[in-house]
């Protein structure tokens, strides 16, 4: 349980910000990050992802995700706060463009600036 007021608050949002995803919020998810929002994907990059910058390229990112995944949810999110860093690990579910459903525990590692997400590093487990 946090206990200082920067926790507090950021914890809260996240909560909020997780709720967005499930119901597929982009103003919602949008609204939780900061102008300059850094998203790093979970794969290319030579291993390290790759890296999207900017209320619009992240946005567009998130979007195309919708898109190919009409039906993903993450569920038994789990979320842990201290100050500005935090993490939101959830089981993600979906169905795959060959009608497959997938289900794999995914993490955000999160970077809290002003009360917003400034950075999100997603990583998963295949």
């Amino acid at each position: 349980m946090v206990t200082d007021a920067k926790s507090q608050a950021n914890q809260k949002m996240l909560e909020k910000y997780a709720g967005a995803w499930n119901s597929h919020d982009l103003d919602a998810i949008m609204s939780a990050m900061t102008d300059d929002c850094v998203f790093v994907t979970n794969s290319g990059g030579d291993g390290f992802g790759v890296q999207v910058t900017g209320q619009n390229d992240v946005r567009a990112g998130f979007a195309g995700f919708f898109q190919a995944y009409p039906d993903v949810q993450f569920n038994d999110a789990l979320i842990c706060v201290s100050g500005d860093d935090g993490i939101l690990e959830a089981t993600q579910s979906r169905t795959e463009s060959d009608g497959s459903k997938t289900i794999h525990r995914g993490c955000d590692v999160l970077k809290f600036r002003d009360g917003k997400i400034a950075v999100k590093s997603y990583y998963i487990k295949t």
